[in-house]
């Protein structure tokens, strides 16, 4: 995992948020592949299930209303109607010529084109057997009518019990539509909780992972600024990643090192001060001794003057180097405060970013909820199929009194009602058998509104895991954003804090120097009064205690800066 430590921490955080989006990515596109699934199914479940079912009640029902008036023609004996009775007929056989035109163009595997085959046969036989009869009641030879008409009423029995398959053949496809709507609910489903807790799993690891690592590298970091503001130089942070904060380490490294030399220039140098003074203390201490040596004490001040004069030379210009020192350390301060100015606009960044994802992931998810909804409201429409059915029975309900009552009439009337109460019989069987069709459309639209309904509680589900799932997701990121940027400003502090501690340095260099030049300037007196001393022993003893003076204000100022780098621990 090298290479993932070495990673940016906009990258690392970039990739670990993307794999999760992948995940959720993967359950959206899975909810809208199979419920567009459940959709088409539910649609083809309509279009050829319950249609085919009502064009094949339509035919059966043609092919009665043909019977029923050819037995009016036999049983009235009025020739003056056969007209009107062979365009009701024509009629009827037109409606069903254009259902058999729809099982044309329709896909059937071999059992439902055996089934069709026979239907058209039997109704070819039907239709020539219904002719002939037309035309023998047309010559008025009704007992050979009524004779084929017997024979008619047994080919139409086949053609009912043909059209009875197909439709046990249309229920059955029904059946297999909804049975795998409800596998393909269980698959989803069961995908869907797989997909979701490997991607649960996968964010908890990326997680605790990237948390750890951060946090365990800014932990040292702030360890090394506590060590830094007490003034122990002799710790190294040591994180050796190629990422934002293992730069900052080795720059951080690469200044204590800087700090490290500089305050041993500046132990150095004060030494050297201490060193001098003491000198210059025993020169003036040997002048006052020996007055009357006045041409060998002129010429040892002489000598120290010029001692001093090159010891201060040599302290101004480790001072030059200290100031040039600490100088590259305010500098290196600053762009590290650079640094962490960019940290800061990139968590900018991914709280905008976070922002414009909250907003685009609620925009999908208001787009999807209204889509499903309307799918769903579409589906409503299986409600008409069973008002139409409830209806259909209401009518055969009422189809069966009728011929109740026309077959009590019939008995009634006797020899002359027979042929009445053979249509009434066939009615009735017209409406049990109505009756039936009803209850197969009833059940079928109850299995449709099962599956509608299951689409419905599914679409919920989902548009529930999204809005308690997704959008939290979302919001962690901001909030992530919101915490790096806080996490910038608290190493910006840190920065602009050592570049203070700088400032501070370079202030007591300036003050060194000063003091420098007050010595440097004090030797060249100094040198100049050994020159006069013979001239005047005032003078000399003036220039002795301006040469003490100095000592002393040497001595304090070396102790001032030997308290200063004692705080430091190198």
């Amino acid at each position: 995992m090298k290479w993932f430590n070495d990673l940016k921490i906009r990258t690392r955080l970039m990739l670990s948020f993307g794999i999760v989006a992948l995940f959720i990515a993967v359950v959206g596109g899975l909810a809208v592949f199979n419920i567009n699934k459940v959709s088409s199914n539910s649609n083809i479940l309509y279009e050829e299930g319950v249609k085919e079912l009502e064009a094949l009640q339509q035919f059966n029902s043609n092919t009665l209303h043909t019977r029923i008036e050819i037995l009016n023609l036999i049983n009235n004996g009025d020739i003056s109607k056969i007209e009107e009775a062979k365009s009701k007929i024509s009629d009827f056989r037109k409606q069903n010529d254009e259902i058999l035109k729809s099982y044309d163009r329709a896909v059937l595997n071999d059992n439902e084109k055996q089934i069709y085959n026979d239907i058209k046969k039997e109704l070819t036989q039907y239709r020539s057997e219904s002719d002939k009869i037309i035309k023998l009641v047309s010559e008025q030879n009704y007992d050979e009518a009524t004779k084929l008409s017997n024979e008619s009423a047994k080919t139409r029995e086949n053609l009912t019990n043909s059209i009875d398959k197909l439709v046990e053949h249309v229920e059955t496809n029904a059946n297999e539509i909804n049975t795998s709507n409800d596998n393909i609910k269980s698959k989803f489903i069961k995908y869907m909780f797989m997909d979701i807790f490997l991607g649960f799993a996968i964010a908890i690891i990326l997680g605790v992972f990237v948390t750890t690592i951060t946090t365990n590298r800014l932990k040292k970091v702030l360890e090394y600024a506590k060590f830094l503001e007490n003034g122990d130089l002799t710790h190294k942070i040591n994180i050796n990643s190629k990422d934002e904060i293992g730069i900052l380490a080795k720059a951080l490294d690469n200044a204590n090192d800087n700090l490290r030399n500089l305050i041993g220039e500046i132990i150095k140098g004060a030494n050297m001060i201490n060193s001098s003074g003491e000198e210059l203390s025993a020169t003036t201490q040997e002048v006052s001794a020996k007055m009357e040596e006045i041409n060998e004490a002129t010429q040892q001040i002489s000598n120290g003057a010029q001692d001093l004069s090159t010891a201060t030379e040599e302290v101004s210009a480790s001072a030059e180097e200290i100031g040039a020192t600490t100088s590259e350390i305010a500098n290196r301060a600053n762009d590290a405060a650079t640094s962490v100015n960019e940290i800061k606009k990139r968590s900018l960044q991914i709280k905008e970013k976070a922002t414009e994802n909250i907003g685009e992931g609620n925009r999908i998810y208001e787009e999807k909820k209204l889509n499903i909804l309307k799918a769903i409201e579409d589906g409503r429409i299986v409600n008409k199929v069973k008002s139409m059915a409830e209806a259909i029975g209401d009518i055969a309900s009422q189809t069966n009194l009728l011929a109740l009552n026309a077959a009590i009439e019939a008995a009634r009337a006797g020899e002359n009602g027979k042929g009445f109460a053979v249509v009434a019989d066939e009615v009735r069987n017209l409406a049990e058998e109505s009756s039936q069709a009803v209850l197969s459309i009833q059940e079928m639209v109850l299995q449709v509104q099962s599956a509608f309904e299951n689409l419905s509680q599914s679409g919920e589900d989902i548009l529930n895991y999204i809005g308690q799932h997704v959008k939290p997701s979302y919001e962690l990121l901001m909030n992530t954003g919101i915490q790096y940027e806080k996490d910038a400003e608290f190493v910006d502090n840190i920065t602009k804090e050592f570049a203070y501690s700088s400032k501070q340095i370079n202030e007591v260099i300036d003050q060194i120097n000063n003091a420098i030049q007050s010595v440097s300037t004090t030797a060249a007196e100094a040198e100049t009064g050994s020159e006069d001393v013979l001239n005047s022993i005032g003078k000399i003893n003036e220039a002795v205690n301006d040469i003490a003076k100095s000592a002393h204000s040497q001595a304090e100022l070396s102790e001032r800066l030997n308290d200063m780098v004692q705080k430091f621990k190198l």
